[in-house]
């Protein structure tokens, strides 16, 4: 017994607690540390703003895009409009959308009944299986793409600017270079999370600078 009256072995056992505890929450700092450095270094923040993706992606949701990752079929990407005289005449503000991509150089992509069709390499058309698809897609094409570029659509057909636009109206399709951010399945996943904490992330920094400034 000490002169408090506890035992000495609840002292040493508290007294070892503590450096247990320390070491958690020091390790799991690490680890928020490293998450966010790789964030940071991976990854772009993208708002999302407008309905072409819905139900997919909606209007206020925020994602994670990652720069230098290849662009496959079916991805959504984010693509730089900023070059493109005809997305600039209909929206000058908007550099940069996000879309889903479902045609590549060599492809032959058309629509005919509502129902995307894509030829790959010298094959047979088949149809595209679009469960993120809400909608009815307005007819196009066939259009054969040429080495470099790309056709994209947005997932909510109804209200979505997009390669579709381009060739009912006779303008160049985008190219792969504009392509500057792929959005993985796990950040489309986790849209619900991503939100608030970058909400929240968006909150602290204007008044951190508030405080500064």
């Amino acid at each position: 017994m000490n002169e408090h009256g506890q035992p000495e072995t609840q002292k040493k056992r508290r007294g070892r607690v503590f450096p247990v505890v320390f070491g958690v929450c020091l390790a799991l700092l690490l680890v928020w540390a490293a998450a966010e450095i790789a964030r940071f270094c991976l990854t772009v923040i993208v708002p999302v703003s407008g309905s072409s993706m819905e139900r997919t992606i909606s209007d206020g949701d925020v994602v994670y895009a990652i720069p230098s990752a290849e662009p496959e079929r079916g991805d959504i990407v984010l693509v730089d409009t900023s070059e493109s005289d005809y997305f600039r005449a209909a929206d000058a503000e908007v550099t940069t959308v996000i879309k889903r991509l479902v045609a590549v150089g060599g492809d032959v992509i058309k629509c005919e009944d509502g129902v995307v069709w894509r030829k790959e390499g010298g094959g047979d058309f088949f149809p595209l299986d679009e469960p993120y698809a809400v909608g009815i897609t307005p007819d196009f094409g066939p259009v054969e793409l040429r080495e470099g570029e790309i056709f994209f659509l947005g997932d909510n057909r109804a209200s979505s600017l997009d390669s579709a636009d381009l060739v009912r109206d006779g303008q160049p399709l985008l190219l792969r270079q504009d392509i500057v951010g792929v959005v993985p399945q796990w950040a489309v996943a986790l849209k619900g999370v991503i939100t608030p904490v970058e909400g929240f992330r968006l909150t602290v920094g204007n008044w951190l600078r508030g405080l500064f400034s």
